[in-house]
């Protein structure tokens, strides 16, 4: 009797480490949770933080404050770019309307 159930045991086990149903469905949800814990990984890099953002400023021969661009600090280089691009514009929006 004990040499019947250990055969049995035996063929269930065979059959169930042979059965692939089900183990795409397990591999899509480990592919989506390493997407998504990548993602949440990734996003402190493209926060923006303009308040962070020190941009020094010089006075050309006219009086006109211009941005030095070698003397930016803090926040990361998307924040940065995007500050330069906020100062720029609004240094262009007051020259024209003012």
């Amino acid at each position: 009797m004990d040499m019947l159930f250990t055969d049995r045991l035996g063929a269930a086990f065979r059959r169930f480490s042979n059965n692939e149903q089900g183990a795409v469905t397990i591999d899509w949800v480990i592919l989506a949770a390493g997407i998504v814990v990548l993602a949440v990984a990734v996003m402190p890099l493209f926060k923006v933080d303009l308040d962070a953002v020190v941009i020094a400023t010089a006075e050309n021969a006219a009086g006109n404050t211009i941005p030095n661009s070698e003397r930016i600090s803090g926040g990361n280089a998307i924040s940065q770019t995007l500050a330069i691009i906020k100062y720029k514009m609004t240094a262009f929006n007051n020259a024209i309307f003012d």
